[in-house]
């Protein structure tokens, strides 16, 4: 088994074993320490992300401030924090030795703070020092299997996805932003159909991590690596009509960040989804209206303003497709059903809950009382699908 293989099986089982509760008193202190530190700080976000990482040269060990950073989210709910606080604390470890930075792969929690600590490791590591071109080969070879299924320790669809998405940053760090190069190595991985997902699919969601860094930078190494590939609202729908198929898909789908920084406006008029192959649309979508509840963090009024810009028998569907992502990002998995409370004020509720049914059993296993809790607060005969759909890697 490989080095990066271990460290799959070692990061699912620690998402598999994680719980939704509250962190130990004495990280809940610290936690309450750092927010409040930060209350009156011009950019709270900034502040978190210089702060937390601080904690492990206090004593907090590493696996630790992820908790705390998942506690902060919780205790301040007026923005998304906990994924960019997950990307200082991985690069903070790296930096300590960056020839562990493999050994800190594997300790980050995976899936916790969407994430962002596999990303902040791979960044810190590959932000200086890329992959010459003749060494790329033996690389990816290294990199096969990384996100597959294991049975022995199984996960839910969700976190697969997370994986392959990861893979995506990761090529575009050892490529130096060779757009090119890092789809060509997402369409080298050998994915394979198992555990809920298929090939199709994680290379989707490989090509999605590769657009996220290109769209998305929050980093002076992430805009370093944009090169001449930077997009504005008015640019990127000719860029994305560039490429094809599963590529196109993703570079519309997270594309949609781009005109969600004026919301102010009124309703965003991302991308359509519609000109990409009828297979691909929804996934699409799914992926705007996540970013979407992300970017406007879980603002109700701004959701009944956007899905009312959906076709009625779509509707409930966009308002539960907003609220999914509060799964993704791990925390405050009550927000689903306020988004499908307000569906059902205008008049889609039932639309919502059963796409929340389905939803659940794909971000969560079967085994994990977090599906059987969300499952059970949904109307009766949606939660009774909820519980009974098996996990796709059940035994």
């Amino acid at each position: 088994m490989s080095f990066l293989g271990g460290f799959l099986i070692v990061a699912l089982v620690m998402v598999a074993l994680r719980v939704y509760s509250a962190a130990p008193v004495s990280l809940e202190r610290y936690a309450h320490a750092v927010v409040d530190q930060c209350a009156q700080a011009q950019n709270r976000s900034l502040c978190y992300e210089n702060e937390v990482p601080k904690l492990l040269d206090r004593g907090v060990s590493f696996e630790d401030t992820f908790a705390i950073a998942e506690e902060i989210q919780r205790l301040d709910t007026s923005g998304e924090y906990c994924h960019n606080i997950g990307h200082r604390l991985g690069a903070t470890e790296v930096a300590k030795d960056p020839s562990k930075w493999k050994e800190v792969a594997r300790r980050t929690p995976q899936g916790v703070c969407l994430s962002g600590g596999l990303h902040g490791a791979f960044q810190e590591r590959f932000k200086t020092d890329f992959l010459a071109l003749e060494k790329v080969p033996a690389f990816l070879e290294e990199v096969q299997g990384f996100c597959d299924f294991d049975p022995q320790a199984p996960s839910s669809p969700a976190v697969l996805f997370m994986c392959s998405h990861g893979l995506g940053h990761l090529f575009m760090f050892i490529t130096d932003g060779a757009l090119e190069r890092s789809i060509g190595l997402c369409a080298a991985v050998r994915f394979k159909d198992a555990g809920g997902v298929t090939r199709d699919g994680q290379e989707l969601s490989c090509y999605d991590g590769i657009f996220m860094q290109l769209f998305e930078p929050h980093e002076p190494e992430d805009y370093a690596l944009i090169g001449n590939n930077g997009q504005t609202k008015e640019t990127v729908g000719a860029f994305c009509k560039t490429f094809s198929g599963a590529v196109e898909a993703a570079c519309v789908a997270r594309s949609a960040s781009l005109f969600y920084k004026e919301l102010s406006k009124g309703p965003p008029h991302p991308l359509d989804c519609g000109v990409l192959d009828v297979s691909r649309r929804d996934l699409c979508r799914g992926t705007q209206l996540r970013l979407f509840a992300r970017d406007t963090y879980f603002n109700m009024d701004a959701a009944d303003a956007y899905c009312a810009t959906y076709p009625q028998e779509k509707r409930g569907w966009c308002y539960a497709s907003a609220g999914s992502y509060a799964f993704m990002a791990g925390h405050d998995y009550d927000q689903s059903f306020t988004y499908c409370g307000r569906a059902a004020t205008a008049g889609v509720g039932d639309q919502c809950y059963q796409a929340l049914s389905i939803m659940i059993p794909y971000s969560f296993m079967q085994e994990e009382h977090l599906r059987l809790e969300l499952c059970a607060k949904l109307p009766p005969p949606y939660a009774l699908k909820c519980a009974s759909v098996r996990s796709p890697n059940s035994q």
